[in-house]
């Protein structure tokens, strides 16, 4: 587990970079990556922690495009994130 967070830190420090566009210019992006989803406790009523989602490695991507102002940008982004649900445990009390 600890080689895999290291690995994804210096992965993502070498693949990121800034969208960079002239002034009045458009510009495309795109950007992928893996992530870890954490233990989700739910609230059922008045009974706390009553359900626990727990989910597998999942990954993440989007999509950008934008018009460049000079000061400003315009910009519109898509992503889509997924993350299968490992099992669902009930809390009896």
């Amino acid at each position: 587990m600890r080689k895999l967070a290291i690995a994804v830190a210096l992965s993502s420090t070498l693949l990121a970079s800034p969208a960079l566009a002239r002034n009045g210019a458009w510009y495309v992006g795109g950007e992928f990556g893996a992530m870890i989803v954490e233990d989700i406790d739910v609230d059922v009523g008045t009974v706390n922690n009553a359900i626990n989602l727990d989910h597998e490695y999942g990954y993440d991507g989007g999509l950008f495009v934008g018009y460049d102002l000079g000061a400003f940008r315009l910009e519109a982004e898509v992503a889509y994130k997924k993350a299968d649900l490992r099992h669902a445990r009930l809390r009896r009390r």
